[in-house]
């Protein structure tokens, strides 16, 4: 092989293995050149090919695993977000949910469990995401409002929804769960018109999306990321054992 050529192969190598090169650099005979070399070089080595998608592949998930943790870190002790549980626990779960999930409601008596464990130390946070339908999102709001003025009262109206099952897309039973809940609905009313909840759930719906997740449910347990749902309490606690990378 002349010089030329050597220098061509040397320059493909250099592209495969993540090198930038302008363009401008070559002319177009040159490049045609090089696509040939770069042909012929492929069909003899494919091997490189894959070990190139194997690398790339292997960055992909190094960098969503990277976000997963960042998210993690930022909702377990994001201010105004429902939660439990010491901020410094040794464990942490976001609980992920659209209160139109039936999937999330069926997790929701292990996620229970769990919390109320004394001997786990954990921090459970609940990120409501409206993006089943849009009248998700009323559900939400009101959560979210509910949350902003009577933080203690929370659970309750969320159990309603999660445990009890009454419809999250019926204004009149999400009143009557608030009120249940020993909340003023015209306070909650009030707040929702301020437009703070809806901000709020906004930026966190914007937050999740950094992940690529379009569906409901999904957890991070200890930086690690879940889709899909649990269907038993000791596979949720299964989730806690594995070590991190």
């Amino acid at each position: 092989m002349n010089l030329f050529k050597k220098t061509l192969v040397m320059t493909f190598s250099a592209l495969v293995a993540g090198s930038a090169i302008g363009e401008s650099a070559f002319t177009e005979a040159q490049r045609t050149e090089i696509e040939s070399i770069a042909a012929s070089y492929l069909a003899e080595h494919p091997e490189v090919v894959v070990q190139a998608l194997q690398k790339l592949q292997a960055d992909q998930e190094k960098e969503q695993l990277k976000k997963i943790a960042e998210v993690g870190e930022y909702f377990r002790s994001a201010a105004g977000t429902p939660a439990s549980g010491d901020a410094d626990a040794e464990h942490y779960l976001i609980d992920i949910y659209d209160y139109n999930c039936g999937y999330c409601k069926d997790m929701e008596p292990f996620i229970k469990k769990l919390a109320a464990d004394k001997s786990f130390s954990l921090r459970v946070v609940h990120v409501n995401v409206p993006v089943i339908s849009e009248a998700s999102a009323m559900s939400a709001t009101i959560a979210q409002a509910l949350f902003n003025l009577y933080p203690e009262k929370f659970s309750a109206f969320h159990d309603k929804i999660m445990i009890d099952r009454i419809n999250p897309n019926d204004l009149d039973e999400l009143k009557k769960a608030a009120e249940d809940a020993g909340c003023d609905w015209k306070a909650i009313s009030k707040e929702l018109e301020s437009r703070r909840p809806q901000q709020k759930v906004s930026a966190d719906l914007r937050r999740v999306r950094e992940l690529g997740l379009n569906g409901t449910p999904y957890l991070i347990i200890d930086g690690r990321g879940y889709p899909g749902a649990v269907r038993s309490f000791e596979e949720l606690k299964q989730r806690f054992e594995k070590p991190l990378d």
